[in-house]
């Protein structure tokens, strides 16, 4: 099930952050190597103000950004969605999408056994087994 309201908060940093990007072995355990990926370590420069441009372009908007106070801006949502309205009021339209998907289940369904039940009766038959292939 998804959710239905979603809050990300990140602190971000105007200065480059050190952070750890394990290429050694052992996907870091007991890992102190803190050189840099270029030079045979296993950190990087993490570029937080780059990071969030990439994710606003890919997302096509703008993310909404707290003042240094903490107070977030109200936006278009706000207090427009409740969390667990939709299921209080008797669900959304899953119903009508689920009729619509139960023929192409239930087609799945038997094309599924039809081709899985000769595989499972090969196991019975050892004799049989390599011949069939």
């Amino acid at each position: 099930m998804r959710s239905r309201t979603t809050s990300i908060v990140s602190a971000e940093s105007e200065e480059l952050r050190k952070v750890w990007y394990h290429v050694c072995t052992n996907r870091g355990r007991g890992c102190y190597n803190t050189q840099l990926k270029e030079n045979g370590g296993c950190t990087i420069w993490y570029k937080e103000k780059e990071l969030l441009s990439d994710i606003e372009e890919h997302l096509k908007c703008n993310v909404t950004q707290c003042e240094p106070d903490i107070k977030v801006p109200v936006d278009d949502f706000d207090g427009k969605v409740t969390y667990g309205q939709r299921k209080a009021l008797g669900g959304g339209n899953y119903k009508s999408h689920v009729d619509a998907l139960a023929p192409t289940v239930l087609e799945l369904a038997n094309l599924e056994r039809e081709v899985q039940s000769p595989f499972l009766h090969l196991g019975y038959m050892p004799n049989q087994l390599f011949r069939a292939f």
